[in-house]
């Protein structure tokens, strides 16, 4: 639960391509249902106040169902802050970007490309470890580039299976 949690709400650290896709669209859909779903409740419990007669019943029922259902749409823009502000991360930019999404009628467009379809930052940065690097594999202790190691396997090395010896021709 904790991990759930400093997922949608924590905005440090990074998150893949896949980790942003995922986790908002299940966001959209969980807002959609919440906040529809609140609106809903509440219009259907105002009609049964109408019915009675009772108005000031009716106008309550309505406040607290719009309330509730803003203040689900008000969690979500924290929660989907939260996942693009990680994404940005990883592609070691600043979560300021998300701003952009102010710019009318392309900021949302744009953050989509920029988070959905950008590739992340190789390796650690500033704001953290890569989250596409599986965490059990050892890369900084392979050895350098060009290097072969010499691993013998019954009499011969493996150097040897590839090259003749100096001054002799390869009979293969």
């Amino acid at each position: 639960m904790g991990q759930l949690l400093n997922l949608y709400f924590n905005p440090t650290g990074r998150l893949n391509r896949t980790g942003w896709w995922i986790n908002s669209l299940l966001l959209i859909i969980v807002t959609g249902c919440l906040f529809y779903g609140t609106i809903g409740i509440s219009l259907w419990l105002a009609t049964h106040y109408e019915s009675s007669g009772d108005y000031a019943g009716y106008d309550t029922v309505v406040y607290v169902g719009v309330f509730g259902a803003y203040l689900w749409f008000a969690v979500s823009i924290w929660c989907e802050f939260a996942l693009s502000a990680k994404r940005f991360h990883d592609q070691d930019r600043s979560a300021a970007y998300f701003l952009l999404g102010l710019i009318p009628f392309v900021g949302g467009l744009i953050i989509v490309i920029m988070l959905g379809f950008t590739v992340g930052t190789k390796g650690g940065n500033e704001y953290g470890p890569d989250p596409s690097r599986d965490p059990n594999d050892h890369e900084d202790a392979m050895p350098p580039i060009g290097h072969i190691p010499h691993q013998t396997t019954g009499l011969q090395s493996q150097t040897s299976l590839r090259h003749p010896p100096a001054g002799e021709e390869d009979t293969r």
